[in-house]
């Protein structure tokens, strides 16, 4: 051990029972007192879980199986990465992250009670290939822009499967909206916009309205689309 005097410290390194004996030097009487210490260096056990593989069909995937031990310690988690994204993930998850850029990311996991640190590592791979089939795209022929959360906007998607986000894949979009009498009251060039049902800042009147959409679709190859038709606004 080691002693040191101001303040009276021994500092140990072995665990094990130690015994303290101290001799008054007035009367030569000694006096002891002893200690078991304990030693606990345990490290976590770390594994940084596994996720699919990133496609243009698939634009984010969740981290899964995140697994940290042992059980009876506080761990301190920590994520970080090597895609120098501010924050690749969305939303924020300590054991189940979304992942939205390729990458190595890094799990360090510290206990509280013995101050050992743990790492592991997952890689977040991406498909340049990969494809998905637009032959289903379509434009809603109803809207109900009352802000009840449902059909509110003027949306592409797929009809076999409607949950796909199919605007993230989307590389221009051409939109053309016309009255009843032929007159255009809304166009969007470029960049995909969701139509709301508004005309100049005010709410567009109830009825039917027509619809020109081309679109490009980029998603491991080009796929372009042109879609012509009516819808209703109910409100």
């Amino acid at each position: 051990f080691e002693w040191v005097e101001v303040p009276l410290v021994i500092l140990v390194q072995d665990a094990g029972e130690w015994e303290l004996t101290t001799t008054n030097p007035d009367n030569g009487c000694p006096s002891s007192s002893s200690i078991e210490l304990s030693s606990d260096f345990t490290t976590p056990e770390v594994f940084a879980g596994t996720a699919d593989t990133l496609t243009c069909a698939s634009p984010t995937t969740v981290v899964e199986g995140v697994n940290i031990g042992p059980d009876g310690y506080t761990p301190f988690i920590e994520w970080s990465w090597d895609t120098g994204a501010i924050n690749p993930f969305l939303p924020w998850s300590l054991d189940a992250p979304q992942v939205l850029l390729p990458g190595t990311y890094y799990l360090t996991v510290t206990l509280e009670e013995t101050g050992c640190t743990g790492m592991d590592s997952l890689i977040v791979f991406q498909d340049p290939e990969a494809s998905v089939n637009v032959s289903s795209a379509r434009l809603p022929n109803v809207i109900t822009p009352n802000k009840d959360g449902i059909n509110e906007r003027l949306t592409l998607y797929l009809e076999e499967d409607p949950d796909f986000p199919l605007l993230s894949i989307v590389e221009r979009y051409d939109l053309v909206i016309f009255n009843r009498w032929g007159g255009e009251v809304f166009r969007t060039t470029g960049e995909p916009v969701e139509w709301d049902g508004w005309i100049q800042n005010n709410p567009a009147a109830e009825g039917t309205y027509y619809y020109r959409l081309n679109y490009l679709i980029v998603c491991g190859e080009e796929q372009r689309g042109e879609l012509f038709g009516a819808f209703e606004i109910l409100r």
